[in-house]
Parts: C-alpha cells; sequence; structure tokens
C-alpha cells in the first residue's frame, strides 16, 4: 500500500490510552510521517491551542474528557480550532446530537466502534483539503471585494430578474450620492427619471435577450439622490451571485463630455452660417433678415455676424 507522503501535523485530544493507541496505529498505517501531539484533557488541549507556536492541520478530539464532555465540550472546542477541521470520535451513537455537532461547526462525527484506519485517513483528508478550498474560495472572494470597492469606476451589481441592485463601490457612492445600504434598498430604475422609464424597459429587454459573452453598452439618463439628472454610459457583462442572475455595470458620467461635444457642434454650425451670411447678396436681403430672426436669441452670435458683414 503506498502511504501518504504528506507531512500535517495533528492534534489527538484523548484520555483514553487504548483508544490513543489505535488512533495513531491507524495513522501510521496510511501516513508516511506526520507530527503529532497529544493531549488527555480539555485543559491540556486548551493550553496548547491557546500557544501562538502551535498550528494543527486537524483535531481529533475524544468527545468524553475527564473534565468536560458533550455539547460543553464542543462549545469549548470551536472557538479554540479556529480554522482547524475538528473531528469528533465517540463512543455513543446519537444521530440528533451528531448533527447539532455539525451545525456548530465540527467538521465529521464518528463512531470509534466503526472507525478503520482507512475511514479516519479519509475523513482527514477529505477535511483538511475542504478547508483548504474554503480558504482559497474567500481569498479570491477578498481579492474580488478589494478590486470591485478599489475601482476609480462607478460599478453597480444589480439582479437581472428583478432589477435589485445587490452591491455597488464606493466610487458609485460618490457619483450618485447614496450610501452602500441606501444602494441596496433601491432597483436599477430607480436611478433612472420618470421621463426615461420607456426607453429604459426596453433596453431591459434587450439586456435579457443577450447571451453570456455579450457586453451591453447603452447611454441613459440618471438621476442622483439629490435629484440631478445627468448622462452616464452603461457597460455591463453578465455574472452568477449565490445562485442568482446578475448583471456587472460600469458606469461612466458622460455629461461634461456631452456638453463639450455639443459646444463645439454648435459652435462649427454657427460658425457654418455666419459664412453663408457673408456669401449671401444684396438681393437676398429678405432671406438674410429671416434668419436673422431665428437666431435672434443668440447675441454674441449676431455681433459677430453683423461685424462681419460690416466689413
Amino acid at each position: 500500500m503506498n502511504q501518504d507522503t504528506s507531512t500535517y501535523k495533528i492534534l489527538i485530544i484523548e484520555d483514553n490510552s487504548g483508544d490513543l493507541f489505535l488512533v495513531q496505529d491507524y495513522l501510521d498505517e496510511y501516513f508516511k510521517s506526520y507530527n503529532q501531539t497529544a493531549a488527555n484533557s480539555f485543559s491540556k488541549a486548551n493550553e496548547i491551542l491557546s500557544s501562538q507556536k502551535n498550528h494543527f492541520d486537524i483535531i481529533l478530539l475524544d468527545l468524553s474528557l475527564p473534565d468536560l464532555e458533550g455539547m460543553a465540550l464542543v462549545d469549548a472546542m470551536i472557538p479554540l480550532a479556529l480554522e482547524t477541521p475538528l473531528i469528533l470520535l465517540t463512543g455513543y451513537s446519537d444521530i440528533p446530537f451528531s448533527i447539532l455537532t455539525l451545525s456548530r461547526g465540527v467538521s465529521d462525527y464518528m463512531l470509534k466502534d466503526d472507525l478503520t484506519a482507512f475511514s479516519l485517513y479519509k475523513s482527514i483528508i477529505h477535511n483538511i483539503e475542504r478547508k483548504k478550498y474554503i480558504r482559497e474560495i474567500e481569498t479570491s472572494q477578498k481579492k474580488y471585494s478589494n478590486l470591485f470597492q478599489l475601482s476609480p469606476q462607478p460599478l453597480i451589481i444589480y439582479q437581472i430578474d428583478n432589477l435589485s441592485i445587490i452591491d455597488v463601490n464606493e466610487a458609485a457612492c460618490n457619483l450618485y450620492g447614496y450610501t452602500i445600504d441606501e444602494f441596496r434598498r433601491l432597483s436599477i430604475q430607480e436611478t433612472i427619471p420618470e421621463e426615461e422609464y420607456s426607453n429604459f424597459q426596453k433596453e431591459i429587454d434587450k439586456v435579457k435577450n443577450l447571451t453570456s459573452s455579450e457586453t451591453y453598452k447603452g447611454r441613459f439618463k440618471h438621476q442622483k439622490k439629490n435629484g440631478e439628472v445627468f448622462i452616464v454610459e452603461i457597460y455591463s457583462n453578465v455574472a452568477s451571485y449565490e445562485e442568482q442572475n446578475i448583471r456587472i455595470c460600469l458606469v461612466s458620467d458622460v455629461s461634461e463630455r456631452i456638453k463639450y461635444i455639443e459646444k463645439i457642434e454648435g459652435q462649427n454650425l454657427r460658425e457654418g452660417v455666419f459664412m453663408y451670411l457673408m456669401d449671401m447678396s444684396d438681393a437676398e436681403n429678405d432671406i438674410r433678415q429671416t434668419i436673422y430672426d431665428v437666431l435672434d436669441h443668440d447675441p454674441e452670435f449676431m455681433a459677430k455676424a453683423e461685424s462681419g458683414l460690416g466689413e
């Protein structure tokens, strides 16, 4: 039989020397080498686990110790174990109690009478690997959360089916004026002025028909908490969050850019009309006067036009 060559640190908390010897024998059968520490009471285990120098990959706990037993022992051990998987070893078969201990944070519940070298090895490896996987997920979630919150671009996550806002980052809060808690009580539609509802619904229907690989891009009027309306461009992609269908939206405030473009276009238009007026003959004075009447609301342009015509 090929033995596991990984070196694990195992804490065995057992007051019965015969049971301790049996567990050690089972471990020797499947592990080529391992670092073992033993404690024969809760107080000794508490002393070992309270030391910052001690870190274990797995804890094997007898459910009946001289100074503490049963659920009181479980409740005392859970905070001491921290993130280390805790496997209970007991001689008593009590299904409701075993379910209760698992709900409190115990990793596995094993009957001593049914214990074998393989079942113990399997439980140890399974729970160590499961804890590693959970840590990897938590690390990944933390990295995602940091990237999400630290992004300088406003980001909004909403649920596709009911349009409720699930999360936003700080940049979104700064742009709209809502707190994160206030945002989470809104739907994405509530960031839209009422006059935009019809257009918004048409765009949402488009979004729902997109494939998972397609990126949506749209331009909307949005409304801040203080009522100010501004123009945004939205880029969104589908994602999955806790079995919900969501979209992650990147929001770009393009109000100033739109104003600048409109200003340039307006200037170009006025310059074109000005050149047209300059080229008109005297016979076209009636047409020129009509244009003046239309543009009479723009004193700056009229002053420039009249100055040019006088040269």
